[in-house]
């Protein structure tokens, strides 16, 4: 993508407030917090185990935007929440 965006855009910056505080949330706060948390969590447990939690990022960014946008969650969406849940816990009772 960074190549395509050197070729169609023109790479001028409208620096703003938000802008730089939104950069800041994605680097400091997700980027880098979330791989600390994902070392941690690999160091401390079984891979396959923390490799099974990013089945879960779907539902709670759709549960986010919900809470946070008022986006709605359809019915089948929903139920593919609940499927990721259910299969993720017969996993974890399937190690024990």
């Amino acid at each position: 993508m960074g190549v395509l965006s050197l070729v169609y855009e023109d790479q001028s910056v409208q620096w703003s407030l938000s802008f730089v505080l939104g950069l800041g949330w994605l680097v400091v706060g997700l980027s880098l917090s979330a791989t600390l948390l994902l070392m941690h969590m690999i160091k401390h447990g079984e891979a396959t185990k923390v490799s099974s939690y990013f089945y879960l990022v779907p539902s709670f960014t759709a549960v986010e935007s919900w809470i946070i946008f008022q986006e709605s969650i359809t019915p089948l969406a929903f139920f593919g929440m609940i499927l990721t849940m259910i299969g993720l816990v017969m996993f974890s009772l399937k190690k024990q």
